[in-house]
């Protein structure tokens, strides 16, 4: 990465990057570096300021420019990064700052925190969605992140988003014809995963010379990669049975070998992604291995339990402080997953949650039920608290019994018993997502022609059409693409989505 010090002469002597803010009290100079968790990548494009003052934009170095006032001895530089055009969903990141006085000779990292609003939301971009939709919150210790250097006040910001571009090409947009056989639908993922791949590359279908033709080039597409695992081997799969020859993953693999190789020789290397088993979740060490491949620039084409095996390619993450993959952010060729069932569960408490009043429970305000009370009441509106599965039965005033009282009405006891009438009717009402309705509002439904895969958030806990929770699958059933020498910095830097410039 980038010496920040040495970025900011640069940057200052191309008049890049100079001070943006605005005229505050007892001023400090400030530069505000923003990278990515995974591979440390800077990010351009991101909006920064320092206890509310704009600071600026960053630029191509992931650096921001300004001051910050020193007069109360505190700051909290505030960094966001959106592109609702790329279907990032919007990061807060956040570090408090202490210590600071006049001259600056020194200063303190205090709190670190990055938030994601409504990231569960899989379907949709930014933060809409509907109430419920949970949220990603990661703090921690930010003390490494600030120094202070010839007076300068210098703080890193890490962003849990990585993401990368990626072309998107949805798997229904067309048929393919292989020897007269129309090949079209759920059998054409992994090539549009492939495809996708590719022309992240720049890998190219090209066509040798003839003695009358001379030699030409095209963008890869999903019917090349067909054709050349059709053609290696035409007798050892059939085309109107599964597997196919482009279903195949040596098979598919050796196809993508040959056309990067006839693209690109001696360029980049074709092979399986990071260890991982026939069953992995997300976090997981293979998500983990995956994100570590985002973070050199790299994507991956894997298979999961989407719908019944589905092939996708990862595009980005969301990472935590400790490096672990919270999210993973793929291309969907299908990007209709969820059908007309609803990602959330039934409502199942265990014990009573809320005022304990005449309860004679042993047992009650358990914390995993308490939180699952808390998702609910948040998804209906009637709770904006944390769901952190706290709760004070002693207090009448208490944030999630005074949430229950309200959903209740009037008359309301202020307490959710296992299989009792509060119980039942918020699962009603949750319930009403589980229809076609449900789909339709939220925009699950990819059209033919729809890119509604581009950019989807998974983890976990996202249900799929027909799997209870989204799975992957490791490393045999996967694909990558990766250059014979490691993109430097500055070139994964180009492959990422900026930010929106506010």
């Amino acid at each position: 990465m980038t010496n920040p010090a040495d970025a900011q002469a640069t940057a200052q002597a191309t008049g890049e990057g100079e001070v943006e803010s605005a005229a505050i009290s007892c001023p400090a100079p400030c530069v505000v570096t923003v990278v990515t968790r995974a591979g440390e990548v800077p990010v351009e494009g991101v909006y920064v300021e320092g206890d509310g003052a704009r600071i600026g934009v960053t630029n191509s170095n992931g650096l921001a420019m300004g001051m910050v006032s020193t007069c109360d001895g505190t700051t909290t530089i505030k960094v966001i990064y959106e592109n609702a055009d790329a279907r990032v969903k919007s990061e807060e990141a956040t570090l408090e700052v202490t210590g600071l006085t006049l001259p600056l000779t020194s200063a303190t990292g205090g709190q670190a925190r990055n938030f994601i609003a409504k990231v569960q939301d899989v379907f949709g971009s930014g933060d809409g969605g509907f109430p419920g939709d949970k949220d990603f919150e990661d703090t921690y210790d930010g003390a490494a992140q600030v120094s202070v250097v010839a007076g300068t006040l210098h703080v890193t910001i890490k962003l849990a988003t990585i993401s990368l571009v990626v072309p998107y090409r949805n798997q229904n947009d067309s048929a393919e014809t292989i020897s007269n056989v129309a090949q079209r639908g759920a059998i054409l993922c992994m090539p549009t995963s492939g495809e996708m791949q590719g022309q992240y590359w720049g890998i190219e279908k090209v066509t040798a010379a003839t003695t009358t033709t001379p030699e030409t080039r095209a963008d890869i597409t999903r019917y090349d990669i067909m054709m050349e695992a059709y053609n290696r081997n035409t007798n050892g799969f059939r085309l109107g049975v599964f597997p196919r020859h482009w279903q195949n993953w040596d098979n598919l693999r050796a196809a993508v070998r040959t056309l990067v190789d006839a693209s690109h020789p001696n360029t980049y290397s074709v092979g399986s992604g990071p260890a991982g088993g026939n069953v992995e979740t997300i976090p997981s060490a293979y998500a983990d291995g995956l994100t570590e491949l985002l973070g050199k620039g790299v994507p991956t084409v894997t298979s999961t339990y989407a719908t019944d095996g589905h092939v996708m390619i990862v595009t980005g993450a969301v990472v935590k402080h400790d490096d672990e993959s919270e999210w993973l952010i793929l291309n969907d060729p299908n990007g209709t997953l969820s059908s007309t069932d609803s990602i959330y569960g039934d409502l199942d408490v265990q014990n009573p949650v809320g005022a304990r009043g005449t309860s004679t429970a042993a047992v009650i305000n358990s914390a995993p039920d308490v939180r699952a009370v808390q998702e609910v009441l948040t998804r209906t509106g009637h709770y904006t608290g944390p769901t952190n599965g706290v709760i004070n039965e002693a207090d009448p005033n208490d944030p999630t019994i005074a949430a229950i009282r309200a959903f209740q009405g009037r008359n309301g006891d202020g307490r959710v018993d296992p299989g009792g009438g509060a119980e039942r009717r918020m699962n009603a009402q949750i319930d009403r997502g589980t229809s076609s309705k449900y789909s339709n509002v939220e925009n699950e439904r990819n059209g033919a022609n729809g890119d509604r895969g581009r950019h989807v958030y998974y983890n976990g806990g996202t249900e799929g059409a027909r799997a209870g929770q989204f799975r992957l699958k490791g490393q045999p059933w996967s694909c990558v693409v990766e250059p014979d020498t490691d993109l430097t910095t500055t070139e994964i830097a180009d492959r990422l989505n900026t930010g929106t410039r506010r």
